[in-house]
């Protein structure tokens, strides 16, 4: 390469990056005048060391192209980042050839800056390979792109002869700082004192080595160096091809943490999913006794009914009073299979839509009956509140449990001397439920802990510890709240907060449940496939028109040519084409029809189903059904 005057710091890098042959290589001060050159540029224009101090682009450049070069040195030198462009050269010959460069800024150990452009002939530079091409364009510009921290040393002193932008940054130094020092001089143990540098390398081998290194500002970070020796034509010097492993150690910090993030979760959706096994464990005997009293008297009734059935139509007063105790007894079980239906439910997610509060209260308060009943009268003290967004499901969940550790704080036995009393009402934008019992309260030191899992405050066997930080994270999820005031000997005060529901989907059938005598006879469709189901409601709708159909494609033959009917009570779930199918066939072809259907179901829902539950306008009753609420339906229906 011919050169005058101080060389450039950089030209022992220059030289390693740049060695593919056929590369121009022209070095410029800041008015785009020589300063170097390369033999491949010397043969390009045909020119020798008295080029130096020519301005290039004035007499290497056709003068359209002149002008864009001349700018992009100028900005470089005075500190834009490096460019690429195209642009046409004279060659020796006088031709034009297309030439492709690559131009990034330099500073000579007097500080001044100047501009080193690296070309190739485009034309020829087309027909190569596309690997060889990103080759030469990363030599260009590797010493200046690479995130690693690139230092070259003389292998006896270890003076620094050339570093990289990215060593300035991860060292703390400015370019003419480190060219100043040795690299011995950076090298420190883990607490920041001197330490050996080594001994330099004695091959182009790669070699690794591990150690610390000092900081401009003090600080020492922990490095990995890839360490060579490089010849290069004026010497041989020792190529440090640094990594900060601070920074590796803190991603793979990072990356353990967020697994352990990852797997405290997972141990958190464990202990719900157990904290609810808990619950239901502990309801079991008591929704056993619940199911088990009114059945008895059911089964019972009935057997008594098919004994004395023709003794007892002798007496029709007598057969009504056993008639009304079963039906009670039934509905007891009706009610306690919706409660359980209500609790089962929290499988849905963080699903959350408008609902009454005191809906999953009630069957809270049914569920955990049993339990109560032998420690506590239960007293309700309901205001009227709006509709609060939550999960019916999870509400439900959190209010057995509260119930239940209330219940559990007060010895057996006594019921009538204790008490568990249940407050709702509105305040500051929320709904709250205040459950209060007069049990034996919670030391002072133990209540800062009760929220955390695995602490309890109950005997061995009692409780797992898992009830109320379920409960908490429940009611934190439905952007709610929890609190808990006790004194020992006093009881304790469990008070949760839910926000109110911005709006309310309606169904638009205000129903009120008519008298029995006041129904007009209708044309029902009623779809079931349990033949017992449908004679049983066909029989409770006797004074109807009733249509049985036992399957999805009988019930579409029904619509199609049985005229219109007033309601279609229809069950969701169907073996051949379920309730949802029929519906939307029926929708695209009659709205109006479509319009009547009210869907039964007995709780068991697909997905697909259950999010058609959620979002249809349609009435949807429940198995076993209010013949009552099913009286009203088909009055609104016929325009009563």
């Amino acid at each position: 390469m011919a050169t005058v005057g101080d060389p450039i710091p950089g030209q022992p890098l220059l030289d390693a990056l740049i060695s593919v042959p056929g590369v121009v290589v022209v070095c410029l001060d800041k008015n785009a005048r020589i300063t170097a050159l390369s033999d491949s540029a010397s043969q390009l224009h045909g020119v020798g060391p008295e080029a130096v101090g020519v301005d290039y682009c004035e007499s290497f450049l056709p003068l359209e192209g002149a002008s864009t070069m001349r700018a992009r040195v100028m900005a470089i030198a005075a500190g834009a980042e490096m460019q690429c462009l195209e642009n046409t050269i004279i060659d020796k010959s006088g031709a034009n050839r297309l030439m492709s460069w690559s131009l990034c800024r330099v500073v000579d150990r007097s500080g001044v800056a100047g501009v080193v452009a690296v070309g190739w002939d485009s034309a020829a530079r087309r027909c190569e390979s596309q690997g060889q091409e990103a080759r030469i364009a990363r030599a260009a510009a590797i010493a200046e792109q690479t995130t690693e921290l690139v230092l070259l040393c003389e292998p006896d002193t270890t003076q620094i002869v050339e570093v990289n932008m990215a060593a300035c940054a991860g060292l703390g130094y400015t370019q003419g700082e480190l060219l100043a020092m040795r690299l011995s001089d950076l090298v420190v143990d883990g607490s920041g004192r001197p330490a050996p540098h080594g001994r330099p390398p004695r091959s182009a081998v790669p070699a690794i080595r591990r150690g610390f290194l000092k900081r401009g500002d003090g600080s020492v970070i922990r490095v990995e160096a890839t360490t060579s020796l490089r010849e290069f034509p004026d010497r041989v010097l020792v190529l440090n091809v640094v990594r900060d492993m601070t920074r590796s150690a803190q991603l793979a910090e990072k990356l353990v943490e967020a697994e352990r993030e990852r797997r405290r979760a997972a141990a958190e959706a464990q202990l719900l999913k157990s904290g609810r096994l808990v619950s239901i464990g502990t309801l079991a005997a008591g929704v056993a006794h619940e199911i088990n009293n009114p059945l008895a008297y059911v089964m019972g009734n009935l057997q008594f009914l098919l004994r004395d059935l023709e003794r007892l139509c002798g007496d029709p007063a007598e057969l009504r009073q056993i008639l009304d105790e079963t039906l009670y007894g039934a509905e007891r079980i009706r009610v306690i299979m919706k409660d359980l239906g209500v609790f089962s439910r929290t499988d849905e997610g963080d699903h959350r839509s408008p609902i009454d509060v005191h809906e999953p209260l009630n069957s809270a308060v049914n569920l955990t009956h049993n339990e109560v009943s032998h420690r506590a009268q239960l007293f309700k003290d309901y205001s009227e509140t709006p509709p609060v967004l939550a999960n019916e499901g999870r509400m439900a969940q959190v209010f057995v449990n509260l119930l239940v550790n209330a219940a559990q704080a007060i010895p057996e036995g006594r019921s009538t001397q204790n008490e568990i009393r249940i407050r709702t009402g509105v305040e500051l934008g929320m709904v709250y439920i205040e459950i209060k019992d007069t049990g034996q309260g919670i030391a002072k030191d133990a209540l800062g802990r009760i929220f955390d899992p695995f602490y309890t405050t109950k005997d061995v066997g009692e409780g797992t510890g898992l009830g109320l930080s379920i409960c908490e994270g429940l009611i934190r999820e439905m952007d709610g709240d929890i609190q808990v005031e006790s004194r020992v000997g006093r009881g304790t005060i469990v008070r949760v907060t839910v926000p109110l529901a911005d709006s309310v989907r309606r169904s638009p059938y205000g129903l009120e449940l008519p008298a029995e005598h006041s129904v007009k006879p209708a044309r029902i469709l009623l779809i079931d496939d349990e033949d017992a189901v449908a004679r049983t409601l066909a029989r409770l709708l006797h004074r109807h028109h009733v249509t049985i159909a036992t399957s999805g494609r009988e019930a579409l033959e029904c619509l199609q040519g049985s005229g219109p009917f007033e309601l279609v009570l229809c069950d969701l779930m169907l073996p051949d084409v379920n309730g949802v199918e029929i519906y939307y066939r029926v929708r695209d072809e009659d709205p109006a029809m479509a319009a009547r259907f009210v869907f039964m179901t007995g709780g068991a829902f697909t997905a697909a189903t259950r999010a058609f539950v959620e979002e249809t306008t349609n009435p949807v009753v429940q198995k076993p059904f209010d013949l009552p609420h099913i009286e009203g339906l088909i009055r609104s229906f016929s325009g009563e």
